[in-house]
C-alpha cells in the first residue's frame, strides 16, 4: 500500500460504512425533541455528513468512479464524479411512515430518508397511516465524465483505487451470505437494545419470495427498485462504434464508455438549484444497486439501462447527501504549478510542431488553442469572447490522427468526431429529446465544459447529405459560432451554453466557419514526440491547466497604446473592423498568459506579426471551381458538399 493503515481507519467508520444506521439514531433523536419541542427544526442528517466529508476531504471517501461495483458494500457512503445528462420529474417518496414489527406487533415511525425500500423484511408499511410523511426528490441520470482521457482517469484513480479496494470488503461480504450474516447481527443487537427497533437494518440481498415484503417506497419512481451492480458488456464501445444509433450508444456521447451510468436522487433544492446539466459534478451519497428480482423498470431511469452480462438491468442509484460542482477535472490543478512556466511552453511547442509537420506558426496557434476558453459573453450569444476554434488545412489523414493522439496525452477531456458521410446522416450531434418515452437520447455535442473537440474532416467522402446530416453541419456550424448546444425538444426546444474547444483538420479550408485558418507548411512528416518520463507530460499537462485558470489584467498604458495602434490599423486599412480587434486582443490574452505574464507591448507587436504571416498564406480571392482544375480531389469533394449544404440550407424547413 502506498499509505499507512492509520491513515486509511477512518474507512471503518460507521459514518461511512453504515449510514442509514446513523440516519435512523438521528431520526430517533430528531423525533424525541419533537416531542419535547413545540418548534423542532426539520430534520435533515445532510449537515453531519457534509462536515465530516469537509474533515478529511473528498478524496478519502471511496470512489464509484474507480472501483468495481460488486466491490463496495450496499448502503455505504461512497463519491461519484460524473456529468448531469438529463433530469426527470420529481418523485414522490416517504419522508416519514409507520411501521409494525411482525415478530413484536410493535408499531413506530421510521425515516425514508435516503432509502429505496423498508430495508427490514421483520417490518410491514402501514401506507395509510395518517402519520406518514409524503416529499419529493429529484433524480439525475448522471454518466461518467464524457471524453475523460486515460491519464486523467489514472490520475484521479491513482490513490482511490488501492486505498478503497484494500480496506473495502470483497465481492463476498457483499453476498447473499453476507445479507443473512447481517440481517442475523441486527437481530441480536435489537434484542440486547430494545430501543434499536426503532432503527432500520442494513439493506442487505433477500431471497425472492421475500421481495414483496420488501414494497418500494417510491410512489413515482422506478418500480425494480434498480438493479444489478455490474458493468456493461465489454463489446457494447465496439458496437456503439460501428453503430451510432444502438442503445449502447444513446447511452453516452463519446463511443467507447465502459463504466456504468448512475442516478443520483437529490433531496435539497439548494443542491437541486446549484446542479444544471452538462455540469461535472463530485456526489457524495449512500450507494445502492440492489435489483429484486422484477421485471424490466417502467418507469423513467429504466429507459437509461443497458444490458450487461448477467443480463439484469444497470441502474445504481447515488443518495446523495453532499455535492460540489467542479469547475474544471483536470487533476493536475489539484496542486500549485511547480514548474518553470518558459520551460514547459517550450516543451509544448516542440511537442507541437513536431505533430504539425515542422510549422512553428501553425503549433503557436495550436498552444493558444489548447489554452483558449470562453470568459463573457454579450448580446446573448452573438458576442462571445475567449473562444478560439482552429482550422488547419493542408493536412491528411496522417496530421489528423498524430494530432488525436497527442490530444490524448495532454488533456484531461477530448472528443473526435470523423465528419464522413456515415457518421454525418446517422449519428446525432443535438441531443434529442424522444417524444414517445421522454427519454433524451444524448448527441455527440452534449459535452462537459473544458472538453476539446476534433472535427475529422479529412475523412470527408462524396455522397448525399439527408435531413439529419444537414441539421448536423447546423450543430457544428452553431457551436463554432455561438458555443451552444441546441437540446431538441419537441414544441419547447432549448438552447445551453457551452464551452468546448473545436480543432478542425481538413485538406482545403474547412466548410466550417473557424475563428483562426491557418494553412500548414509541411517541411517534415507528422512525428509523435518522443517517449519522455511522464514527469515531462505531467509538467505540460500542469502548465496547459494552470495558464489556463490564470488571472488577466491589461495595464493602463498598454491599453492606451493598443486604442492609438487601432486607430492606425484603420487607417491603413479601412478593412479593419471591430472583429479584427476583438481577434487580436483575444490572441493578445492568449500569448501573455502562455508566458505567465500580463499584455505588453512585445506580446502585442508578436501577435500583430502573428497575424501578418497568418494572412499572408491565405490567399486573398478563393478561385472558382472552374478556373481551378488543379484542385484535389478532396478538395472538390469538399466544394461539393459545401454547394448542397447552401441549396439544402435555402429550402423551407418542411422539407427538410
Amino acid at each position: 500500500l502506498d499509505f499507512p493503515l492509520e491513515s486509511m481507519a477512518h474507512l471503518r467508520e460507521p459514518w461511512i460504512r453504515t449510514p442509514l444506521q446513523l440516519v435512523a439514531s438521528f431520526f430517533a433523536e430528531h423525533m424525541e425533541r419533537r416531542a419535547a419541542e413545540e418548534q423542532a427544526p426539520a430534520f435533515d442528517p445532510s449537515a453531519f455528513f457534509a462536515a465530516r466529508v469537509q474533515e478529511i476531504g473528498f478524496e478519502n471517501i471511496p470512489s464509484l468512479n474507480d472501483v468495481a461495483l460488486d466491490c463496495l458494500p450496499q448502503n455505504s457512503l461512497v463519491r461519484f464524479r460524473g456529468m448531469v445528462q438529463d433530469t426527470f420529474d420529481p418523485e414522490l417518496y416517504l419522508d416519514v411512515f409507520e411501521v409494525r414489527d411482525d415478530r413484536t406487533q410493535r408499531v413506530f415511525l421510521q425515516s425514508g430518508r435516503y432509502r429505496d425500500s423498508t430495508g427490514h423484511h421483520h417490518t410491514q408499511v402501514n401506507f395509510d397511516s395518517p402519520n406518514n410523511v409524503l416529499q419529493s426528490r429529484q433524480t439525475l441520470h448522471c454518466i461518467p465524465v464524457p471524453g475523460e482521457t486515460p491519464w486523467a482517469k489514472s490520475e484521479f484513480s491513482l490513490s482511490d483505487f488501492d486505498m478503497t479496494a484494500a480496506l473495502l470488503p470483497p465481492p463476498a461480504r457483499t453476498s447473499r451470505r453476507r445479507g443473512r450474516d447481517d440481517e442475523a447481527e441486527e437481530e441480536q443487537a435489537m434484542e440486547a437494545d430494545p430501543k434499536q427497533a426503532e432503527q432500520p437494518a442494513p439493506s442487505g440481498d433477500e431471497n425472492l419470495e421475500d421481495t414483496e415484503r420488501r414494497k418500494s417506497l417510491l410512489l413515482g419512481g422506478e418500480e425494480g427498485g434498480g438493479a444489478a451492480a455490474a458493468p456493461p458488456a465489454e463489446g457494447a464501445a465496439a458496437k456503439a462504434k460501428a453503430h451510432p444509433d444502438t442503445p449502447e450508444m444513446l447511452l453516452f456521447p463519446v463511443p467507447g464508455e465502459t463504466r456504468s451510468p448512475v442516478h443520483v436522487k437529490i433531496y435539497s433544492e439548494d443542491q437541486e438549484c446549484a446542479v444544471k446539466i452538462n455540469d461535472v459534478v463530485e456526489f457524495v451519497g449512500i450507494y445502492n444497486s440492489e435489483w429484486d428480482g422484477s421485471e424490466d423498470a417502467d418507469g423513467m431511469e429504466g429507459h437509461y439501462s443497458v444490458q450487461p452480462q448477467h443480463g439484469h438491468r444497470v441502474v445504481p442509484r447515488l443518495h446523495c447527501v453532499f455535492l460540489r460542482v467542479l469547475p474544471h477535472t483536470n487533476p493536475m490543478l489539484r496542486t500549485p504549478f511547480g514548474g518553470n512556466v518558459m520551460e514547459a511552453r517550450e516543451l509544448l511547442l516542440i511537442a507541437l510542431k513536431e505533430t504539425l509537420c515542422g510549422d512553428a506558426l501553425a503549433a503557436h496557434y495550436m498552444l493558444l488553442h489548447l489554452l483558449s476558453r470562453v470568459h463573457s459573453r454579450h448580446d446573448g450569444n452573438s458576442l462571445v469572447l475567449g473562444k478560439l476554434s482552429v482550422n488547419f488545412s493542408g493536412v491528411g489523414p496522417d496530421v489528423a490522427e498524430a494530432m488525436r493522439e497527442l490530444l490524448v496525452l495532454l488533456v484531461p477531456k477530448m472528443s473526435c468526431v470523423s465528419m464522413d458521410l456515415p457518421t454525418l446522416n446517422k449519428a446525432r450531434m443535438n441531443p434529442h429529446r424522444d417524444s414517445t418515452s421522454s427519454k433524451l437520447c444524448p448527441g455527440r455535442l452534449q459535452l462537459s465544459s473544458g472538453t476539446h473537440l476534433l472535427l475529422d474532416e479529412v475523412a470527408m467522402q462524396p455522397g448525399q447529405l439527408n435531413a439529419r446530416g444537414v441539421s448536423n453541419l447546423n450543430a457544428l456550424r452553431t457551436l463554432l459560432t455561438e458555443q451552444t448546444v441546441l437540446f431538441e425538444i419537441d414544441f419547447c426546444p432549448k438552447t445551453f451554453a457551452v464551452d468546448v474547444p473545436v480543432l478542425i483538420m481538413s485538406e482545403g479550408r474547412s466548410l466550417l466557419p473557424a475563428d483562426i485558418h491557418v494553412p500548414v507548411v509541411r517541411t517534415s512528416p507528422p512525428r509523435q514526440p518522443a517517449a519522455a518520463d511522464n514527469a515531462v507530460w505531467n509538467l505540460m499537462r500542469a502548465y496547459l491547466g494552470h495558464a489556463r485558470t490564470q488571472p488577466y489584467t491589461i495595464p493602463a498604458d498598454v491599453k492606451e497604446a493598443v486604442e492609438n495602434d487601432f486607430v492606425l490599423l484603420r487607417q491603413a486599412d479601412p478593412s479593419t473592423d471591430e472583429h479584427t480587434l476583438h481577434t487580436l486582443l483575444g490572441l493578445a490574452r492568449l500569448v501573455s498568459l502562455s508566458k505567465g505574464e500580463n499584455l505588453s507591448l512585445q506580446t502585442w507587436t508578436e501577435v500583430k506579426e502573428m497575424e501578418r504571416v497568418r494572412a499572408s498564406r491565405i490567399p486573398q480571392q478563393q478561385p472558382q471551381p472552374q478556373q481551378q482544375p488543379q484542385l484535389s480531389q478532396q478538395q472538390w469533394q469538399q466544394f461539393l458538399l459545401q454547394q448542397q449544404w447552401q441549396q439544402q440550407q435555402q429550402q423551407p424547413p418542411q422539407q427538410l
